[in-house]
C-alpha cells in the first residue's frame, strides 16, 4: 500500500467520524479515538515513524486537553496527502475549521494543529530552525526541499510494530524502577557488612575492658597510655593500650563496654538484616525476569489504569501525629521536632521527617529522636541551629548530664526502623558530635 492507498483508507474509514478523544501514549505516540471506536494512531519515534489504524482502543497515558478541547465532536472532512512529502492533513469541521498535520520526516517527524489561518495552535514537538517550525501562534510551513525524503517512506504501520514499541517502553520503566531499588539495597548491604565486620572488632573490647578493671588505682585520671596482659593471644603477652586522659582507667572501661555491647548489637542484628536484604533483592531480579518474558501489553495498561485509579491516602492530621511530639522553634528560622517517647520517637523519624531532614540521638544511651527540617536541602546545618539541636537531644534522654556527651547526627533518609521495636532504629550513616551540657555557650 502506498501513501496514497493510505489516504483512501483513511478517509473511507474515519471521513464524517466524530472525535471522542485525544491520549498521549507517551512522548512520542498519540492516539485519536473516534465515535466509531476506531483509534488513529500517530507515532513519532524515530524507529516507528507511521499511523495505524486500529479498534483496539488504549486508554493508557493522559488526555492532551488543548487538543481535545479543538478537536471533541468534530468530524473528519478531509484526509489529504501532500505531494512527493511524507505529510499528511487531516481536516476537521466544527464550530471552527481545524487541521491535524502529521509530518513523517524520521527523526523530525511531529503532530501539529493549525488554525483557520495555518497559525500552530498546538504542537507534540516544538522545533525551531532552518529546517523544522513547530512553535505556537507561528505561522506553518513546510520544510526547504533538501530536508524532504522520499515518498516511498512507509508511513503505514502495522499495529504490532507500535505494540512492540509501546510493549518494550513498558518493560524498560518497570525495570528501571527495579534496577534503581537494587542499586540502593546493595549500597545498604555493602554499608551493613561494613559495620558487622567493624562491630566484631568491637568485641575484643569487652576482655580489654575486663583487664582495665583488674588494674590497681582505676580511678586515677591522666593515663594517656596503660601496659597490660594480652590475653586473646597464645602465649599471653605484654601490650600497651591507648587511653583517653580526660576519663579515669574506669570510665575508659565502661566507654569500652558499651563498644562491646554494641559490637553484640551489631553481630546480633546485621546478619538477619542483611539475609532479608539480599532475599529482597533476589526477588526484584525474579520481578525483573517476569517483566522480560511478559510480552502482553493489556498486563502494562492495567498496572497503569490502576495508578490512575489508585484512591490517594488521606494524611493525618496534623495534631493526631503530634500527640506525643514536642515541635520546637530553632535558631535562624528553623523548624524542629522530638518525640516524648517511644510512640514519638517512631513518628518523628518515619512519619514527619523527610529524606534530607537532619536527625540526632544521642549516643549508646536511650533519650529522643529530633528531626530538624531542612526544606532547602542543605548539606549542613548553620553551626548556631546544628549547637541547639545537639543540646536539646542531649538534654532529652537519659545521658548522665555531667559529662561531655555524644549525639549521633544523620539525614532521615539513612534511618531504617528496627522490627518489632518502636521507636528503634538502625542508622546506616552518620557522624558524632559532641556538647558539654556545663557550658552555657
Amino acid at each position: 500500500m502506498n501513501n496514497f492507498e493510505l489516504t483512501e483508507l483513511l478517509s473511507r474509514e474515519l471521513r464524517g467520524k466524530k472525535v471522542i478523544n485525544t491520549i498521549k501514549l507517551d512522548d512520542f505516540v498519540v492516539n485519536l479515538v473516534f465515535d466509531c471506536k476506531i483509534g488513529l494512531i500517530f507515532s513519532t519515534h524515530p524507529s516507528t515513524v507511521g499511523l495505524c489504524l486500529t479498534s483496539r482502543l488504549l486508554a493508557i497515558g493522559e488526555e492532551i486537553n488543548l487538543l481535545k478541547e479543538n478537536l471533541f465532536g468534530h468530524y473528519l472532512s478531509e484526509c489529504q496527502k501532500v505531494e512527493n512529502e511524507p505529510v499528511f492533513k487531516f481536516v476537521f469541521k466544527g464550530f471552527e475549521e481545524r487541521t491535524l498535520v502529521f509530518e513523517g520526516f524520521k527523526r523530525y517527524a511531529n503532530i501539529i494543529l493549525l488554525g483557520e489561518d495555518e497559525n500552530i495552535l498546538w504542537a507534540l514537538r516544538t522545533f525551531k530552525g532552518e529546517f523544522r517550525r513547530g512553535l505556537p501562534f507561528e505561522k506553518w510551513s513546510l520544510p526547504p526541499s533538501k530536508n524532504v525524503l522520499k515518498d516511498e517512506l512507509p508511513l503505514e504501520k502495522d499495529f504490532s510494530e507500535i505494540y512492540s514499541y509501546l510493549l518494550q517502553k513498558f518493560k524498560n520503566q518497570e525495570k528501571k524502577s527495579l534496577f534503581s531499588r537494587i542499586e540502593t539495597l546493595s549500597k545498604k548491604i555493602a554499608v551493613m557488612k561494613s559495620e558487622l565486620e567493624e562491630g566484631r572488632n568491637f568485641l575484643k573490647f569487652e576482655i580489654l575492658g575486663k583487664t582495665l578493671l583488674g588494674l590497681k588505682d582505676i580511678h586515677r585520671r591522666g593515663e594517656k597510655t596503660v601496659v597490660v596482659t594480652d590475653y586473646l593471644v597464645t602465649p599471653p603477652k605484654e601490650m600497651v593500650l591507648e587511653l583517653d586522659p580526660k576519663f579515669s582507667i574506669y570510665e575508659n572501661a565502661q566507654k569500652w563496654f558499651k563498644l562491646a555491647k554494641k559490637g553484640k548489637e551489631r553481630t546480633k542484628l546485621l546478619p538477619e538484616r542483611i539475609e532479608e536484604t539480599e532475599k529482597e533483592i533476589d526477588l526484584l531480579k525474579d520481578k525483573i525476569a517476569q517483566i522480560e518474558e511478559n510480552d502482553s501489553l493489556d498486563d502494562f495498561i492495567k498496572k497503569e489504569e490502576e495508578k490512575q485509579q489508585k484512591p490517594r491516602t488521606k494524611k493525618k492530621a496534623k495534631n493526631t501525629l503530634l500527640k506525643d511530639v514536642v515541635e520546637i522553634d530553632l535558631p535562624m528560622g528553623f523548624k524542629g521536632y522530638f518525640g516524648k517517647n517511644a510512640r514519638g520517637n517512631e513518628v518523628v523519624s518515619f512519619k514527619i521527617a523527610n529524606g534530607e531532614d537532619f536527625w540526632f540521638h544521642v549516643a549508646d544511651y536511650s533519650g529522643a529522636h529530633l528531626v530538624v527540617r531542612n526544606p532547602n536541602r542543605k548539606e549542613e546545618l548553620p553551626f548556631q541551629v546544628e549547637k541547639m539541636a545537639l543540646k536539646i537531644a542531649a538534654e532529652n534522654s537519659s545521658a548522665p548530664k555531667d559529662n561531655i556527651i555524644e549525639v549521633i547526627s544523620s539525614k532521615a533518609k539513612y534511618l531504617a526502623r528496627v522490627k518489632g521495636k518502636l521507636g528503634a532504629v538502625y542508622v546506616s550513616k552518620f557522624r558524632k558530635r559532641k556538647i558539654d551540657l556545663n557550658k552555657n555557650e
